[in-house]
């Protein structure tokens, strides 16, 4: 035996993983044109993550490895079956391709499956080391494969939900194995400390272990499900309700997080709305809000999703009662739970949703009275910058009038036509000081003509 480890899977074995995304019938549709479905069961499309930076060129160039989809079955708006080729370089560098196929319906349920034919260099035997490593980049490279078939709202979805991590988000996962090596029940299984310490490597923890009538051994963890055994297979639609139940958990643990992380946001941007002074800082705040309202809604609609998949989900199950592992599995009361937790959890973001909108209607008001305030200030600044440039005007026409007294005193001077108009005089004053003031106030009234018509010029060319 391998030294990392003392668990084999042996014979036939399976791997299936599931996980659940909002997938109406209009989503399923819009999927459905972007595989080419329409082209015929069995067409191929070849999709890639990257954008095409020149889409007028004929030729598209990028260095990324594309995932080649071939579509198997499509029923119109309810679900699509397709294989997928995907190659992606792993951590040793290496380009690994794997080969699996998807289920997608408009309940969000999405499976991943492949048959194990190869893992750690050996056919037929494998290691549990050996199926975990597979079962990892299974779960990664699915991740990176769905974000390119699925729409621009699933994406905000689940980088919201995931917070910006959603390519490295959980999933539940199933493994069918015909037979294992050493060869136990579950009793025997669960003295075995090494074998129970790999496996918990794989399923997080060890919830129930349990050796059916048939014999075949299941193990129960929190990440997902080993079935071995000849008729292990013949359990795979309960396991995968169950599978499916557990994936709905996984989405609505992580939307919860995201609503009360949205809470705690929604307090502290009510601080900040009511601290913080200035127009800068309430646009800042105002647009941290308005994301706040984007996430809120989206969340909201996550709940709103989720409780019609899970009434949807009754009525699918109902064939599924009174089998042996369905009971074992709690299907039922788990249902129930998650049908009570999202009814819970739904008024909960609908009082979240009101508290922004009465959070976003507070800081638009403020902004607009900081905004008012703002304008008053402008203004009377404005009014006082009139009346400064106006008296500056006045002073200006003031000043040239006394140079042009000045300016006429001293001609008239040295002149001598000074002397001849003082004799004459005019109201007790002579003819000289009357010849002064009237060239005076000519000169303020032309200083004056000047400076308005500059000012028009000037005002014309800012205007145009």
């Amino acid at each position: 035996m391998e030294a990392k480890s003392h668990i084999h899977l042996i014979g036939r074995t399976r791997i299936l993983i599931t996980e659940w995304l909002p997938f109406g019938e209009n989503t399923i549709l819009e999927l459905s044109k972007k595989l080419e479905t329409e082209s015929g069961e069995g067409a191929h499309s070849i999709l890639t993550e990257v954008i095409d930076p020149e889409p007028q060129e004929m030729i598209f160039r990028t260095d990324s490895i594309p995932t080649v989809i071939q579509v198997i079955r499509s029923e119109e708006s309810r679900s699509i079956d397709f294989k997928c080729a995907v190659s992606y370089s792993e951590t040793n560098a290496d380009i690994q391709e794997e080969h699996f196929g998807v289920h997608v319906d408009n309940l969000g349920r999405i499976i991943y499956g492949l048959e194990l034919l190869e893992a750690g260099g050996s056919r037929g035997r494998y290691s549990i080391d050996n199926v975990s490593s597979v079962i990892a980049d299974l779960v990664h490279d699915s991740s990176r494969m769905l974000n390119t078939v699925i729409s621009k709202y699933q994406k905000r979805l689940l980088e919201l939900i995931y917070f910006n991590e959603p390519l490295h988000r959980d999933k539940f996962f199933l493994v069918f194995a015909e037979g294992m090596e050493p060869n136990m029940d579950g009793n025997s299984l669960m003295q075995f400390l090494q074998g129970v310490l790999e496996l918990k490597q794989v399923l997080s923890s060890i919830k129930t272990v349990k050796t059916l009538e048939d014999g075949t051994l299941m193990i129960i963890g929190a990440q997902g499900v080993i079935a071995v055994g000849e008729n292990a297979f013949e359990y795979e639609q309960v396991l995968l309700t169950y599978a499916f139940m557990k994936s709905i958990e996984n989405s609505l643990e992580n939307a919860l997080a995201r609503l009360w992380r949205s809470w705690d946001m929604s307090e502290e941007l009510k601080d900040n709305v009511f601290s913080k002074e200035g127009t800068s800082s309430l646009r800042e705040v105002n647009r941290r809000i308005s994301e706040l309202q984007s996430d809120v809604s989206i969340v909201t609609s996550v709940f709103r999703y989720i409780k019609d998949t899970l009434s949807s989900l009754s009525s699918v199950i109902v064939e599924l009662r009174g089998n042996s592992v369905y009971n074992l599995l709690g299907i039922d009361e788990r249902l129930e739970i998650l049908r009570r937790r999202v009814e819970d959890a739904i008024p909960v973001a609908e009082t979240l949703s009101r508290e922004v909108e009465i959070l976003v209607s507070v800081a638009d008001t403020l902004l607009d009275n900081s905004i008012v305030k703002l304008m008053d200030a402008v203004e009377d600044n404005t009014k006082r910058y009139v009346a400064i440039g106006e008296a500056l005007e006045l002073l200006e026409v003031g000043i040239f009038g006394v140079y042009a007294v000045e300016l006429i005193h001293i001609a008239l001077q040295y002149s001598g036509i000074e002397k001849d108009l003082m004799r004459f005089n005019f109201l007790g004053l002579s003819l000289a000081f009357w010849t002064i003031l009237a060239i005076g106030l000519g000169g303020i009234v032309f200083a004056w003509y000047l400076l308005k018509l500059t000012k028009k010029r000037v005002m014309g060319e800012y205007g145009n």
